[in-house]
Parts: structure tokens; sequence; C-alpha cells
């Protein structure tokens, strides 16, 4: 199978990590570059819903569900756990807005969520296009692999039956994306190749 979809990823890990305790925050000196890619450079109007689930070294596994919607105007996201929803975010090329229950931590960043989203979904070249001087990204028919100086630093595998995995060998986690339900339909002014999130 071509290259799986979206994903929400670094401060999503954070936010199934700590859940509602008050530990302290993860340590953010090996964070990913943050992307703002426009919704359009997608390449199609996607409706998904994914369940995500974290694995991290010490902790149980824990899962969350993601609904995502992507049209040319805007990203709407909302994080859904313990069958409560646990943030919302829109973004429509220019302003991020976000929204977060009250008992959600702190580490919860929209930012964060939408950059990793885009890192794993979008067309290939609209992300290589978008990363700071250090950064490259590389890819072939179920990878995609992202480094700075050379050194892997994020590996997006793209499964059958539309389940990817994530792995931050930095941060010490991996995520698995199953989708659940999914429909795309191709933008006839798409100007890059359809991304994985797409298909």
């Amino acid at each position: 199978m071509s290259q799986g979809k979206k994903l929400p990823l670094a401060m999503l890990a954070a936010l199934l990590m700590h859940g509602c305790t008050n530990s302290p925050a993860p340590d953010t000196s090996h964070d990913l570059p943050l992307l703002r890619l426009s919704p359009a450079s997608l390449g199609c109007v996607l409706s998904a819903q994914q369940r995500i689930v974290v694995a991290t070294q010490g902790r149980a596994e824990q899962s969350a569900e993601v609904l995502l919607e992507v049209d040319a105007e805007a990203v709407r996201l909302a994080l859904v756990a313990l069958g409560q929803t646990v943030a919302r975010l829109s973004w429509d090329g220019l302003t991020l807005n976000q929204q977060r229950a009250a008992w959600a931590p702190e580490p919860l960043s929209g930012e964060r969520v939408l950059s990793e989203l885009q890192m794993a979904g979008w067309p290939l070249q609209a992300v290589q296009q978008a990363l700071p001087p250090g950064w490259t990204m590389s890819a072939d028919t179920n990878v995609r692999e992202l480094r700075q100086a050379g050194e892997l630093r994020l590996r997006v595998h793209y499964e059958a039956n539309r389940v990817w995995s994530l792995d931050n060998p930095k941060q010490g986690y991996r995520l698995t994306i199953h989708t659940l339900t999914h429909s795309a339909e191709p933008t006839q002014t798409a100007a890059l190749p359809f991304g994985s999130a797409c298909r």
C-alpha cells in the first residue's frame, strides 16, 4: 500500500501519557519542527475517524479517538478520550484556534498536533519545502523518515488497511493509528500530488 495518513503526535502522546495527573511536562528539547501548511495543500476534502494507541517504555498503552475534517478552507480536529472531548482545534492557513478541557494537561499543544498531522499526512514535497535548515525528509512506498543533521528523528510506517505507526526515538514513544472511517474527494485545484491522508 502507498503512504498512509494524517496524525496527531507528540503532544497527543504527552496528553495520553500524563492523563489528568500533575506529572511534570515532557522534555521539549527534542521537539520536531512546527509546520504551518495550508489546508488546501493537502489536495483533497477529507473526513476521518481514527483510534490512536500510544506506547512508551514503562507505561501501559493508552488510546484516544481523533475526528478530523479538512477542506480548502480549514483543518478541524477533535480529540476524544474516555468518552470526553479533550481538545478541539481549527487552522485556516492563517490562524490557529484551539480549545481544550479545563482538566487537560498544559503540554497539550494544538500547534504540535497540527504540525505532526501535517508531517505524516500532507504531500511529501510540501513538507520538504517547509522544513527548516538542517532537517530533511525522505520517503519510499511505505515509509517516511525525518532527520536532523542526518540523525533519525521520526519514522512513519504506512501499513495495510490504513494502519500506520510513528516512532520517535528521541522522545521514546510509538503511535499506532487505526483509521475507523475515511472519506476523501480530490480537489481540482491541488497544486501538489495528493497527500497520504487522501488515500
